[in-house]
């Protein structure tokens, strides 16, 4: 926010009655309130109320924009000297502002990425890696800009690593993105909040006031939920392209044995491990009757495929069996494996299995 909030010792002890009347009389305004209610009630009875309990509340005009604050720079180290008890870390991308087509997408993603005790940080910074007593993710959305943010509070001696952890796994859903599943999981815990939030008459008062503030309108609540609903895996997966790049980051850390150094090793991209292809022949043999050749290189991804002649044109004009046969095998399981075991197999190394039968091949 670049802005002291609660302001300075000098500043609070200057202030006087006059001054706090003048700030509320100038601030808060009937111009800029907003009165909402829900429940078991008359729109005119409320406004016959209003009209009486508020009609000689006056004074005060719409408060003009706040400039922002000027954007960081480069790497700039600021100690803070002054003990603390605990160390914590803060990571943000500036988003955009309210009514941005992106934010549903953003709002999923930054459930995924760290809402939720089976959120991608939780998992891997606490349950995995054991590196923070917590980690959460947050967005905030205001008139003027937002924000993405992550919070961590790492074990001692962990900041760094645990900084390094999250940016890593910025980077893999930036380059890769999510899961559908992990998508919808997410969507699933947002959607669920806001219809826990229709239960009372204060979660829908709240909603009305909100969105009339915020948005304009009350509208605006369900074309936001109706976005939500919407969201699909590529869409989180570009929206992280466009706000979430790692370069992108603003990194506080506050923790008195983290030196700027320490925090220029957290904050830098890894070094890619991956080696140049190895040039090397085609082998050849064959194996139980079959030709098999193989291609070695020393990429991070292998791939099998298995080509037996047949096809459409080598089953009965009136039988599927050889192509059934072919899919359910590939499918179906594999040794010991039932289908379950061998879905389960696959998972674990990340493997994905199919089998088609065409015209002349299967």
């Amino acid at each position: 926010y670049g802005r002291p909030i609660l302001g300075t010792a000098r500043s609070v002890q200057g202030l006087k009655r006059d001054d706090i009347l003048a700030f509320w009389r100038a601030g808060y305004a009937p111009q800029r309130a907003i009165l909402a209610v829900a429940g078991p009630v008359e729109a005119a009875e409320v406004i016959a109320a209003a009209t009486e309990l508020l009609g000689d509340w006056h004074g005060g005009s719409p408060r003009s924009p706040i400039a922002l604050p000027s954007a960081p720079t480069g790497f700039a180290p600021h100690r803070v000297r002054r003990r603390f008890e605990s160390a914590t870390t803060q990571i943000a991308w500036r988003t955009p502002a309210i009514g941005h087509p992106d934010l549903p997408a953003l709002e999923v993603l930054c459930a995924a990425i760290g809402q939720g005790a089976a959120a991608i940080l939780p998992v891997k910074l606490q349950l995995e890696e054991g590196v923070t007593m917590a980690v959460w993710s947050d967005m905030s959305a205001r008139l003027s800009g937002g924000t993405f943010s992550i919070g961590l509070y790492p074990l001692e001696g962990q900041t760094v690593r645990a900084i390094q952890l999250t940016l890593d796994a910025i980077r893999a859903t930036v380059s890769r993105g999510l899961s559908g599943t992990r998508v919808d999981r997410a969507k699933n815990a947002l959607i669920t909040d806001l219809l826990f939030g229709e239960e009372t008459v204060d979660g829908v008062a709240h909603d009305l006031a909100w969105y009339a503030a915020r948005h304009g309108g009350i509208a605006a609540r369900d074309e936001y939920r109706t976005a939500l609903y919407s969201v699909t895996a590529a869409d989180v997966h570009r929206v992280a392209r466009e706000w979430l790049q790692p370069n992108h980051a603003h990194v506080v850390a506050v923790d008195a044995t983290v030196t700027a150094k320490d925090l220029r090793r957290a904050i830098a991209p890894p070094r890619s491990s991956r080696k140049a292809p190895r040039k090397a022949g085609i082998a050849s043999e064959i194996l139980h009757g079959a030709a098999v050749w193989v291609l070695p290189d020393d990429t991070a991804i292998a791939s099998i495929r298995v080509v037996g002649f047949g096809g459409a044109l080598a089953v009965p004009d009136r039988s599927a069996g050889l192509a059934a046969a072919w899919s359910q095998m590939v499918v179906a399981g594999a040794g010991d494996w039932d289908a379950t075991g061998y879905a389960e197999a696959q998972d674990r190394i990340a493997a994905v299995v199919s089998g088609i039968s065409v015209r002349n091949t299967i």
